[in-house]
């Protein structure tokens, strides 16, 4: 519990007590694609676009191996079907590369000295970086285990408290806590 300035009321808040682990971050970034998965099979849109590119990239792949066969120079059917396997290959790796870079630098932020508190707004996040302030309405979708509290933000962001990072501090209130303020529609703390 620490003041909130305001008065000397006690809110509850965490300090993060030490760097989150390669595995630790693994996990959370598979709780947070659960959660935007979940988030968008909602959407109608979301799946019908889904189905639909699969779909023409198989159109494209049949078409392919359908030109390449009816070609009579075997060496431009060849180059053909290197072409699309070399960009189907060159845009699932470009991808894959990006969404780790993309990971680590937003995993990264989360360091020891980190400060989370309940605010009636919302959680304010404290760090060497600045200060930010996730309101109530702002939390779309969560998931608890007994490691990690996840939330979906509306942008489809996410915001996280792996528990053991926050040493000798009482991490399971805090997240019953925010878990309590959006049950009560995202009232006052």
């Amino acid at each position: 519990m620490a003041s909130d300035g305001a008065g000397g009321t006690a809110r509850l808040e965490l300090r993060q007590t030490r760097n989150l682990t390669p595995a630790e971050l693994g996990a959370v970034s598979r709780d947070w694609s659960l959660l935007l998965h979940r988030r968008m099979n909602r959407s109608i849109y979301y799946r019908l676009m889904g189905w639909l590119t699969w779909a023409f990239i198989g159109f494209l792949a049949i078409s392919i191996g359908m030109a390449a066969f009816a070609l009579d120079d075997s060496s431009v059917a060849f180059l053909l079907v290197l072409a699309f396997v070399g960009t189907m290959a060159s845009w699932i790796t470009v991808d894959r590369i990006t969404r780790r870079l993309q990971q680590r630098i937003y995993w990264n932020r989360h360091r020891a000295g980190d400060r989370y508190a309940l605010d009636p707004r919302g959680i304010l996040m404290i760090s060497a970086e600045g200060e930010h302030l996730l309101l109530w309405q702002g939390i779309a979708d969560v998931t608890e285990t007994d490691g990690r509290f996840v939330m979906l933000t509306n942008g489809s962001g996410a915001a996280f408290l792996v528990k053991a990072a926050f040493e000798g501090q009482d991490a399971e209130a805090f997240c019953a806590e925010i878990g309590r303020h959006r049950q009560h529609g995202m009232g006052r703390a």
